[in-house]
């Protein structure tokens, strides 16, 4: 694709900047909502929000990289896909996933504590159901960035 004049460009990098700026900020904003709603229902302030902050941030980065790469080869590209943002929803929404697997420990905590108290137990349900919600979010966390690579290698092997 060739860009003709300097005000399609300002026009693309605007857009690319705010769609970037908006991204980071949503899932800044979802990881920081969701960590004060878990530590409010667990009373465990301030470590779920401080956690699902991070995450958001960290989560927020890789989504920003992962867009300007895209863009990169969109302008790199003989054949133009029909958007430069063509697969934002797709990327947002494993952005949120990747979120989720990062509260699932925290989230388990409930039922956890609830067995705990029902069965007189001390903490052993709360425990189980955490350890289990870290393998399950890790395990959840390798499976999407395993299949990034895939898609990626796989997008390299079409051109």
């Amino acid at each position: 694709m060739h860009v003709e004049n300097k005000q399609q460009i300002a026009g693309l990098a605007t857009e690319l900047g705010m769609t970037m700026g908006l991204t980071a900020a949503w899932l800044l904003f979802l990881g920081l909502w969701v960590g004060k709603q878990i530590d409010t229902l667990l009373g465990t302030d301030p470590y779920a929000t401080v956690i699902l902050l991070i995450s958001g941030v960290i989560i927020g980065q890789v989504a920003i990289i992962r867009l300007a790469v895209r863009t990169r080869d969109y302008f790199n590209q003989t054949e133009a896909p029909d958007s430069i943002f063509h697969g934002l929803g797709h990327g947002l929404g494993t952005a949120a996933k990747a979120l989720g697997l990062v509260a699932l420990p925290i989230v388990l905590r409930v039922p956890g504590g609830w067995l705990d108290r029902l069965l007189g137990t001390k903490f052993a349900f709360t425990l189980v159901f955490v350890v289990v919600g870290l393998v399950v979010g890790v395990a959840g966390l390798l499976s999407i960035v395993e299949s990034m690579r895939v898609r990626v290698s796989d997008e390299v092997a079409d051109e």
